[in-house]
């Protein structure tokens, strides 16, 4: 074959001739659909693509949302079973030519008819995830539609799980409680929690290797009215814009570390249960006030025993603005050896 094609040694399928491994190896690094189109290369690539353990999927990348569902469906149907999985990753959101008014069209606006039809596919490969022993799920949900995600909060397999879903409807509720015994990393993007009979939602309690955690324009369930973020594991808890509808933020977090405060979160009411002695750094950036100030600076009653605490520029011009701030002034809080309630006043002094 060589000699009939009449191919010098550089032209030669080098690639190829690889061992499968290293081939799968290098295609776990591309989108799914890329990967699968490798079958036409040679007969070498034919079945390769049935064995990737890193599922990558883009549904902007096709046509409409329904041929994207059908790929993904025939993917599903004939990838080897036998095979692990260890990532998936899906970014589902509205074509790249959204701009005629198409069957996808309408299903962006929230107008389609056939919800669980088209969410079927996504729901399949969830429960496909868990079953095959995922270790790393992500799902990125541009459209307005209710997805039940409680096949992957139910995951005795995964470590990482990151859920983020459009900030128009209510599209994502969690369960009371997540069962996942060795998750370590958990990203939160508009997500809401189901609270338990006494009001309270309390949903981390039970993921014992919780590491990371970090929730963005989360909201609570109508029937709950408190946030209970409880873990006796968790190191690294990142707080960004507030919880809608919640009225307090309450932390029970003996081994936390790093803390993340940042825009509207401040306006939720913080409390402890625990006295964070293990918080080393706060990072606070707040970009709003009105005039619940003591509401505003809750969170300082949280910080009595840190090592290095960062304020932005617009935290400290709300600071300035709150008039009772002296109220604080009985707590002891160090930055740098000095109490920061002083260091709080140098900056006061600065003029913006």
């Amino acid at each position: 074959m060589k000699e009939e094609l009449n191919l010098s040694k550089d032209d030669w399928d080098k690639i190829s001739e690889l061992p499968d491994n290293i081939l799968l190896h290098m295609m776990n690094f591309m989108d799914t659909r890329e990967a699968v189109q490798t079958c036409v290369l040679s007969k070498r690539w034919n079945n390769l693509w049935k064995r990737l353990t890193s599922l990558l999927f883009n549904s902007s990348e096709f046509e409409s949302v329904f041929k994207f569902n059908k790929f993904l469906s025939k993917f599903l149907s004939d990838r080897d079973d036998s095979i692990s999985l260890l990532n998936v990753d899906l970014d589902f959101r509205p074509p790249h030519e959204i701009a005629c008014l198409s069957d996808c069209t309408l299903y962006y606006l929230g107008f389609l008819g056939r919800p669980r039809f088209e969410l079927e596919p996504l729901n399949r490969l969830m429960e496909y995830a868990v079953s095959r022993n995922c270790q790393r799920f992500s799902i990125n949900v541009g459209f307005d539609c209710r997805l039940d995600v409680d096949p992957v909060c139910f995951c005795p397999s995964l470590t990482i799980l990151r859920l983020s879903f459009t900030p128009y409807g209510a599209n994502c509720k969690l369960p009371k409680s997540l069962q996942l015994p060795v998750l370590k990393t958990l990203y939160l993007h508009h997500v809401g929690f189901t609270a338990s009979d006494n009001g309270c939602a309390e949903p981390f309690s039970t993921c014992f290797l919780l590491n990371t955690l970090v929730l963005e324009c989360c909201y609570l369930d109508v029937d709950a009215k408190v946030i209970c973020i409880s873990n006796s594991n968790l190191s690294c808890l990142v707080l960004d814009n507030k919880f809608e509808v919640a009225d307090e933020i309450v932390l029970s977090t003996p081994k936390l570390r790093l803390l993340t405060i940042k825009d509207d979160c401040c306006m939720n009411k913080f409390s402890s249960t625990c006295n964070l002695s293990f918080l080393e750094k706060v990072y606070i950036d707040v970009i709003s006030y009105d005039e619940h100030s003591s509401v505003h600076l809750s969170w300082l009653q949280l910080v009595s025993n840190i090592k290095e605490m960062i304020l932005s520029a617009d935290t400290i011009r709300l600071i300035r603005r709150v008039r009772h701030f002296c109220m604080f002034s009985c707590h002891r809080y160090f930055y740098d050896s000095r109490p920061i309630v002083s260091t709080i006043d140098f900056f006061l002094a600065i003029q913006y």
